[in-house]
């Protein structure tokens, strides 16, 4: 049996945690950070991984600081095997990797060397990749520096948000790390150092990088309005009031609307009311009444689910009929 300790804290580790856990892995200890303040009304709440090991029995702890004493010390004593880490979100010290006697591994959600650091999903997303997948790394002192073990590799679809793309990475890499966890224990598996000159570093992401600017592409936009789903969040300003945008498309079957520049005043096609006049980014129209398109710096994109201030969200098509002509989003930024 494997003996290993686990540190990690957002739902993206409970779910790896949980695959180690039904395919015979359970860890001798569980680390994770503080209950904090969440959501609206800041109450205090456990994070997942910490909800999960209290509902198990296992031995749960969860330290301020890095150099916890108390920490150390229970590291020291059980003596593990190997320790895994996925979104622990703290460093940890040198003193710590050199407990487990075959050392600290990372599960991290792009294909190292690219997109290090705390934004990788969000990251792949904006950029426009076609691929990404999971790595498993061989901590060292730097921040997903180490050596590598083992990778699986998935394409990104159009559609995908963060929030969905962060749930298929955690389900590949629980299994990555469950079908090598006995090799690299037994000493079977070789690293591959990182290639330096291909690295990226990514950032900790603000609420103001939610912010779409629709003056760019509509694939800019589109992948922006992805990658900030569910946290930060996509929005844009319409009358000094902001908008929520839960989820877009690109509409591949209004072609039409890219390249007309002309009004189309009482069209069957468009509807009775539909006017193309005002094309610049950010201008808002309904198409066939029911459907909400913003103009971008190159095409359209259609909002599927918005939420207005103080209000519950919505699908599009339900407020569609309450946009008024002329309507357009801010680009001030």
């Amino acid at each position: 049996m494997i003996r290993y300790a686990f540190f990690g804290t957002p739902e993206f580790a409970r779910m790896i945690l949980e695959s180690l856990d039904c395919r015979g892995f359970r860890p001798l200890l569980v680390v994770t950070q503080p209950d904090r303040p969440k959501g609206r009304g800041r109450k205090v709440a456990a994070p997942p991984v910490a909800e999960w090991a209290s509902n198990k029995g296992i031995p749960l702890l969860q330290p301020e600081k890095k150099n916890d004493p108390e920490l150390l010390c229970v590291m020291r004593e059980l003596s593990p095997d190997v320790a895994v880490t996925a979104a622990y979100g703290q460093l940890i010290s040198e003193e710590m990797l050199s407990i487990p006697k075959r050392g600290f591994l990372n599960v991290h959600p792009s294909l190292l060397p690219l997109y290090r650091g705390a934004s990788p999903v969000q990251s792949a997303i904006l950029n426009g990749d076609k691929k990404t997948g999971v790595t498993l790394m061989l901590m060292d002192r730097g921040l997903d520096t180490g050596p590598l073990i083992a990778s699986s590799t998935m394409l990104i679809s159009d559609d995908i948000d963060a929030g969905s793309l962060t749930g298929v990475l955690a389900v590949k890499g629980g299994e990555l790390v469950a079908d090598v966890l006995e090799d690299w224990v037994a000493g079977r598996l070789q690293t591959v150092p990182q290639d330096e000159s291909l690295a990226t570093m990514t950032r900790r992401l603000s609420k103001e990088d939610g912010h779409v600017n629709f003056a760019l592409s509509v694939r800019d936009v589109h992948n922006r309005i992805r990658a900030m789903h569910p946290w930060p969040g996509a929005y844009a300003y319409m009358n000094s009031e902001r908008v929520k945008i839960l989820s877009a498309r690109i509409p591949h079957d209004i072609d039409e609307l890219v390249e007309c520049d002309v009004s189309f005043q009482k069209d069957d096609h468009f509807g009775e009311n539909a006017s193309l006049v005002i094309r610049q980014p950010g201008a808002i129209t309904i198409f066939k009444k029911t459907r909400l398109l913003v103009r971008c710096g190159d095409g359209w994109i259609e909002l599927l689910r918005i939420q207005m201030p103080s209000k519950s969200p919505v699908f599009s098509y339900e407020v569609a009929h309450n946009v008024h002509e002329g309507a357009s989003f801010d680009l001030q930024f």
